[in-house]
């Protein structure tokens, strides 16, 4: 995954000037669709996305005016646009004034034809300078790390459309042609842009997919066209239907469920439905060019126990199948200080953080222990701190039950962090610190970094704990060893005020990511290092234990872990929610009612919905981990440009602000 930076969230201000479709010269496309149980035809005209059966939702913003393109998120939550200006944004399907950046406008730069791709990446066609157009993608929310998939061969590529698996269809013209052919994009199908790009479709332009991704239709010759696609690899086994028969038909789209394909006719913006298999085409009632809105419920689940023994083992169960874990990493559960740097160490060995007594091994959690690992399974079992923090008693108890076991301990809670994070990986890719004396800060820091730390990543992050504004002589030690390595680069991120006093006062360069109050930090952290992500974690900001363990679960899911008051819903995790509701599907909450209440479970789960009611879950029990993982629809480069100070910056002023 690649650390992402916050964008300023916009204030509402203004009403958008209407403006023409075709202002800037690209005919725009009709765009995604996604599986969903129902959903309404939209379209996007001037400056409204435009409901069939009536209403429209007009964006507003101070600076962007009009609606070039549309698409809606995979839940039907947020709407993805392009303005006229080329800013791209997303607006919550019943708030006009709700609107986020994903991509600010550039000077000299044309964009167009966006697109949902997978479930938390977008993609659009972008021209500088009256070139050649060419297709580009992004993380869905804050997105700034903007990357071209299409080839440099002096075509114009333009129209993208994202299937749910990530796959992309474009439409290509040749330099000095008169038609057009349609692309698939497919990542998986070679190294290079070259390798991952085949020709699908010739004389075809406008493809879009269907919605489970196995067929695509296009325009050609002003009739609309189905192709059922085959062998990616080959275009032997694909078959053809065409599903109009008239004249200046084209921008098909596909209803949510798959049945019916709407699109423009007579070489204006009327908008007609046609069944996908052929038949008689029936006008919409509705102008502008055509996205279907899918909507699906989204889920929220607690996870709670009696105890903070309970809770920790319900969130183990939730995870991990039996015998599905390959280690299981133990602290203490009446003192903080020797696991705060626990979550990113059990997302790197693939496995719960779960707690015990000081002196005797709690049975719910010697239970789970040989439930998650299996019986005598000879796996490991890392125990975090010396013997005051976990008795040899305990240890002892745990190898006469067939398990190996590893402590990381020091002197102190500065150095047992240390010893964490060489158990992780002596010479990590980002070295998160925050203060070891207080725990709201360095627990997002931790599943933050634990993300990064599950199989397959390619690159790796630690925690390290100050004292407060003073760094100790453990944690300088380890920083000076990994920056002085010349083969990894590795970047610093103070996490809260503390920690960034304590490197700022011994001179260390660092990213710092300081809110004012611990609600804000953890907004930061979650803006920073995720994005595009399906899942997202609820802790009361008050108390650490049921956040220990929610942090390494989220950290294995590759998803933020996000603080509360217990009984109001915090601005800035508000913020987080609004800002990614298109992307995320579950909500997980740590804790019973008492500590999160159920009023806070159901904001977040009104936040990330689309009008619906959301599914509510208690405890359930696991899938297999890897299927529940959060992942990037491409796996990102070793090396990655991380966040400015500037960016962070305007982060904070927007957050300050209560700007949106």
């Amino acid at each position: 995954m690649i650390a992402k930076p916050l964008k300023k969230p916009l204030a509402a201000a203004s009403v958008l000037a209407t403006g023409a479709l075709t202002a800037l010269g690209l005919p725009v496309a009709a765009e995604a669709s996604y599986p969903g149980s129902t959903g309404v035809l939209t379209a996007g005209y001037g400056s409204n996305i435009n409901f069939q059966g009536g209403g429209s939702l007009k964006p507003t913003h101070p600076k962007y005016s009009g609606v070039e393109s549309v698409a809606w998120s995979p839940d039907g939550s947020r709407a993805l646009w392009a303005s006229h200006e080329g800013a791209i944004l997303t607006v919550r399907f019943n708030d006009a004034s709700n609107v986020w950046y994903v991509e600010d406008a550039k000077s000299s730069v044309e964009r167009r034809h966006v697109t949902w791709r997978g479930t938390g990446s977008v993609a659009w066609a972008e021209r500088s300078s009256g070139g050649p157009h060419r297709i580009m993608t992004d993380s869905s929310s804050d997105g700034w790390l903007a990357e071209q998939v299409s080839v440099n061969d002096g075509a114009d590529y333009s129209n993208p459309d994202g299937a749910i698996d990530g796959r992309l269809v474009y439409q290509r013209s040749a330099p000095g042609a008169s038609g057009s052919d349609v692309m698939l994009y497919d990542y998986y199908l070679g190294d290079t842009p070259e390798q991952r790009q085949r020709l699908l479709v010739t004389d075809a332009a406008q493809p879009a997919w269907s919605p489970d991704g196995t067929k695509v239709a296009f325009a050609r010759s002003g009739n609309i066209w189905v192709l059922t696609v085959g062998d990616p690899t080959s275009s032997d086994d694909d078959s053809f239907l065409q599903i109009t028969n008239t004249t200046g038909d084209g921008n098909p789209t596909w209803s949510a469920d798959g049945n019916t394909v709407a699109f423009t006719r007579g070489g204006g913006n009327n908008v007609f439905t046609v069944p996908a298999a052929g038949g008689t085409a029936a006008d919409s009632g509705i102008v502008g060019y055509p996205a279907y809105r899918p909507v699906n419920a989204n889920r929220m689940v607690r996870l709670s126990g009696s105890s903070r023994f309970g809770t920790a083992v319900a969130v183990s169960r939730s995870l991990w199948t039996d015998g599905g874990a390959q280690s299981v990493v133990l602290s203490r559960s009446d003192n903080f200080a020797d696991a705060l740097g626990g979550s990113a160490l059990a997302a790197a060995k693939e496995g719960p953080l779960l707690m015990t007594p000081p002196t005797s091994l709690n049975p719910e959690i010697r239970a789970e222990i040989v439930r998650v690992l299996g019986a005598g399974s000879g796996k490991t079992v890392y125990i975090l701190g010396g013997t005051g923090a976990i008795s040899a008693r305990v240890e002892a108890e745990i190898r006469a039950m067939g398990y190996d076991v590893n402590r990381r301990q020091g002197a102190n809670r500065y150095e047992t962090s240390v010893r964490i994070a060489e158990a992780i990986n002596p010479d990590p890719h980002l070295v998160l610190v925050a203060t070891g004396r207080n725990f709201p800060d360095a627990l997002a820091a931790g599943a933050a970094a634990g993300s990064y730390n599950v199989p397959g990543s390619d690159m790796s992050a630690v925690v390290l704990l100050t004292a407060d504004g003073a760094l100790p002589t453990e944690t300088r030690g380890y920083l000076n060893t990994v920056l002085a390595n010349p083969d990894v680069r590795t970047d610093v991120y103070a996490i809260g005020g503390q920690a960034a006093s304590a490197l700022q006062s011994n001179s260390y360069q660092f990213m710092d990511l300081v809110g004012s109050t611990r609600y804000a930090t953890a907004y930061f952290v979650a803006e920073v290092f995720f994005g595009g992500h399906r899942v997202a974690g609820v802790a009361t900001g008050t108390n650490w234990p049921d956040a220990l363990a929610g942090g390494a679960m989220m950290a294995t899911l590759n998803g933020p872990l996000l603080l509360t008051p217990g009984t109001s819903l915090a601005l800035p995790t508000e913020y987080h929610v609004d800002n990614n509701s298109g992307t995320i599907d579950t909500g997980y909450v740590f804790g019973g009612a008492a500590v999160v209440s159920d009023g806070v479970m159901n904001s977040v789960g009104t936040w990330i919905s689309p009008g619906i009611a959301f599914t509510r879950l208690v405890n359930p029990v696991a899938a297999p981990a890897p299927a529940l993982r959060s992942a990037r629809v491409e796996p990102a480069a070793p090396a990655v440009t991380l966040p400015t100070a500037d960016q962070i910056k305007a982060a904070a002023e927007a957050l300050d602000n209560h700007q949106r």
